[in-house]
């Protein structure tokens, strides 16, 4: 047993666990459970057991995206290793490559989906031919929608702006802030009538923008609290600091 408790760190708990029972019959099943999770393969067919082992390899699969969140999160993209992420899941060394080919394969599972659900989320807020409404009900309605953005994506969000680098999307926040950037340049020309702020002052608006989410996100404390912050945000950016005073 000194072997496999070595192998598989979980057996330890399951074993003291049993140690203050007699069911024998539980110490079986809950090895077995503990085994087939880290060990399952394709090829490992259990008569009227398919369904378990399918849920046990999602289960296992999660386990390693959430692992791989945490650790891409932390270290980045280029000091991120499938060590540290196999060691972050707790599964053994093997058992990830079952699952993902690569530590390239395993970010892009992360970043690509975010990739197309963040452009799709930008577009619907920039891409409108409405004039620019900056109301309290305005700000209110693009508060909640970024702030949930933020509630559920925002170790993503965090991954692909910041910790990017050495990969495909190490320069999306670049795109982005230009985005950003031709959205307000388009909108400010609408309403100057004299003046109009050079293209270098919109950089620095756009900036800040996605800085702002991205510092919202780092010290996450709620929705609510997120929710807050970004229409305090908002208000800022559209009408001047003057209106706190």
């Amino acid at each position: 047993m000194g072997v496999l408790q070595q192998a598989y760190p979980g057996m330890a708990n399951i074993m003291v666990s049993w140690s203050l029972k007699t069911d024998y019959s539980e110490l079986q099943f809950n090895i077995y459970v503990l085994l087939t999770t880290d060990m399952i393969s394709s090829t490992l067919i259990i008569e009227s057991g398919c369904s378990l082992m399918q849920i046990l390899k999602e289960e296992i699969k999660d386990r390693i995206i959430q692992a791989a969140i945490d650790v891409f999160m932390n270290e980045g993209f280029k000091l991120a290793s499938t060590r540290k992420i196999i060691k972050k899941a707790q599964i053994s060394n093997g058992n990830l490559y079952n699952y993902f080919s690569s530590k390239e394969e395993l970010f892009y599972a992360i970043t690509t989906p975010f990739y197309h659900y963040f452009n799709n989320f930008l577009f619907q807020i920039v891409e409108h031919n409405d004039p620019e409404d900056f109301s309290t009900e305005r700000i209110e309605i693009l508060s909640t929608k970024i702030g949930n953005m933020i509630e559920e994506h925002r170790k993503e969000f965090i991954i692909i702006m910041n910790k990017s680098q050495g990969s495909k999307y190490e320069n999306y926040k670049d795109d982005i802030i230009k985005i950003m950037t031709d959205h307000f340049e388009k909108n400010i020309k609408k309403k100057c009538v004299n003046t109009f702020p050079e293209n270098f002052i919109m950089q620095i608006l756009a900036t800040n923008f996605i800085e702002t989410l991205l510092e919202i996100s780092k010290h996450f404390k709620s929705d609510n609290w997120a929710v807050e912050n970004i229409r305090l945000f908002l208000m800022y950016h559209a009408r001047g600091i003057a209106q706190f005073y």
